[in-house]
């Protein structure tokens, strides 16, 4: 069985715009609902059933440029032409089904082996080494973040210590303004991710 929404592998408490449980406004039954996308009269909640059935689309902002109703547009709002990268039209109209993440600044959706990537969750330190297949979460967070934001590993890592946690026990993301939103390409399963400093 497929899962009702394809590049989020968390559940809907973890997006954006998450209500509990509640009536859906489109098939009145009592479930797990978040906000629909654009507003529509007499529709503010949507469960996931829905959601995959493309009752409610959501803007998203990709690392290759905006995605709506109207399509996949660059950031100067130009149409993604063909050969720049070519996503499957199946995966651009999941996309839009898609809630969007919990964010402090600006959404940014990753993208791996021409394809959206899958949402994977908030990431804290500990995740990082959980997820190595070697125990180095620094490592790991270089590889998916890239060499320019390890400064920001370091500096968190020596604070944290330095007032006498441990870096693997201690909420870095929970207790700051510091997101980190983890990415695995649905193809090829490479680990990517972003950071978001509100």
């Amino acid at each position: 069985m497929n899962k009702p929404l394809q590049f989020i592998d968390v559940p809907l408490s973890q997006l954006s715009g998450y209500m509990g449980l509640t009536i859906c406004s489109y098939c009145l039954l009592d479930k797990e609902c978040v906000g629909t996308g654009y507003y529509e009269a007499g529709h503010e909640t949507i469960c996931a059933d829905c959601l995959s059935k493309g009752r409610s689309i959501y803007n998203h902002v990709t690392e290759i440029g905006y995605l709506d109703k109207d399509g996949l547009r660059d950031f100067d709002a130009n149409p993604i032409s063909p050969g720049k990268i070519n996503i499957p039209e199946a995966s651009i109209v999941e996309l839009l089904k898609t809630p969007r993440i919990p964010i402090h600044q600006e959404e940014k959706w990753l993208i791996h082996c021409n394809d959206f990537m899958v949402y994977m969750g908030q990431w804290e330190f500990i995740d990082f080494y959980k997820k190595a297949s070697d125990g180095n979460g620094r490592k790991l967070f270089q590889e998916m973040t890239g060499k320019e934001y390890m400064h920001i590993w370091d500096d968190v890592a020596a604070t944290i210590e330095a007032h006498g946690f441990v870096l693997t026990n201690y909420p870095v993301f929970e207790k700051t303004d510091i997101g980190y939103y983890a990415f695995r390409c649905p193809h090829c399963g490479k680990l990517r991710g972003n950071l978001d400093i509100g």
